[in-house]
């Protein structure tokens, strides 16, 4: 095989073995962000009205409000 040919696929395959692990890597945290937002939000569902939720993750916080919902209010 000609050297110049080896060495371009050689090239080649290390473009596309770096290319497939930036999109794992990319498609996890993806996947783990929507995990997070998913649980955060089953916990908060079963909070009573007047509830506060304070969850800290990498570096972020984020806090959750629950309000009561009243009968007959308009959102309009």
């Amino acid at each position: 095989m000609d050297p110049v040919l080896s060495g371009m696929s050689a090239a080649l395959a290390g473009a596309v073995v770096r290319l497939l692990y930036q999109w794992i890597t990319c498609r996890t945290v993806v996947r783990l962000a929507q995990l997070y937002q998913q649980g955060a939000t089953e916990r908060a569902q079963f909070l009573p009205a007047g509830s506060r939720m304070t969850e800290r993750l990498a570096g972020q916080e984020t806090v959750i409000e629950i309000h009561s919902c009243r009968a007959g209010s308009n959102h309009g």
